[in-house]
């Protein structure tokens, strides 16, 4: 539906081991989001193109395992690793 904003949700880290493994454990059951391995690197975008109410869904989740995670205005470019900003 044109005009309507959707979310990119990107982790940015996790609290601990512990809560890496249950936040793998939770994204390996999530068809909607990128599955990740233990080694990728951070920061990384889990979904692109996410309606607004699914996406605090999914970021509510996340925190409660131990994720550091945002949710972001969709950049349009799917999944995968986040860019650096640019320098000042």
């Amino acid at each position: 539906m044109p005009g309507v904003t959707r979310f990119d949700l990107e982790l940015l880290g996790y609290r601990n081991d512990l809560a890496r493994e249950q936040v793998l454990r939770f994204l390996s059951g999530q068809p909607a989001l990128a599955p990740l391995a233990r080694d990728t690197p951070l920061p990384q975008r889990l979904g692109g193109g996410l309606e607004h109410a699914t996406g605090l869904r999914l970021l509510g989740a996340l925190r409660d395992l131990g994720a550091a995670v945002r949710l972001v205005p969709s950049a349009g470019d799917g999944v995968g690793p986040v860019s650096p900003a640019a320098p000042p």
